[in-house]
């Protein structure tokens, strides 16, 4: 990891918490209620009912996730993350879940265990494009058989993609469906996509302003769907 890298992601918790103003305990419950609104509206689609699956999520942050996958009856969960102050927070929260600091590839690389599902959000646009192939290579050898890999990543079909992209100093790349597809086709062989966080509006002068936005979008020769254009995150499912 490149030495600025290496430095950010020392206190990443600290700075991103300072961003957004603290991760007091409101602020962590309407972080698990969010993450388990995403969960139920786009994941769990992917996860069928068999309870047993073990599953790993790389960057879980401070387990929202996994709280969501836990309260919906798995049990078999392991987080990990290179930030342990994110951590420090999830173990608080949820000693039933295994909780680990570290690097994901490292962990994958260091490891034997195969895994039912292994998903990832908000991940891969923090990583180096050759460390992004190189996680999903370990991806596919650390999944089970009928196993499969959830990648949620933020949409640079999204209008406001620009703001999503440089937000963050940390990020590294964008991704829209097909270079997402691209990534994940020379290890597996079905790949379902769908689009998370969806922006909703109940105004119809909303409604009317974003055809018309729509519209000019596809005069101008950029043509996505509405839904692409309005969802912020990406959502790959890939098996065997």
């Amino acid at each position: 990891m490149k030495s600025y890298r290496k430095k950010l992601f020392e206190n990443y918790d600290q700075v991103r918490a300072e961003v957004w103003q603290g991760k007091k305990e409101a602020d962590l419950r309407d972080y698990d209620r969010h993450m388990g609104e995403i969960y139920k509206r786009y994941y769990k689609q992917y996860f069928g009912n068999k309870k047993d699956m073990k599953i790993l999520e790389i960057g879980c942050s401070t387990g929202g996730m996994l709280q969501a996958m836990y309260k919906d009856g798995f049990k078999n969960l392991v987080g990990i993350d290179m930030c342990e102050g994110n951590i420090r927070i999830a173990k608080k929260r949820n000693g039933n879940i295994q909780y680990l600091t570290g690097d994901g590839i490292e962990f994958l690389k260091n490891s034997s265990e195969k895994f039912d599902i292994i998903c990832s959000r908000a991940v891969f646009e923090h990583m180096e494009k050759e460390s992004i192939l190189e996680t999903v290579r370990e991806m596919k050898v650390h999944c089970s058989e009928s196993g499969g890999v959830l990648i949620d990543v933020p949409n640079m079909d999204w209008i406001w993609a620009t703001h999503e992209r440089y937000m963050d100093f940390t990020h590294e790349c964008g991704f829209t469906k097909e270079s997402l597809f691209e990534i994940l086709r020379p290890y597996f062989k079905k790949i379902q996509f769908s689009y998370g966080d969806l922006e909703y509006t109940a105004s119809m002068r909303m409604k009317i302003a974003r055809y018309i936005l729509w519209k000019l979008y596809q005069e101008g020769g950029i043509c996505v769907s509405q839904e692409r254009m309005w969802s912020r995150s990406v959502i790959a499912f890939a098996s065997n």
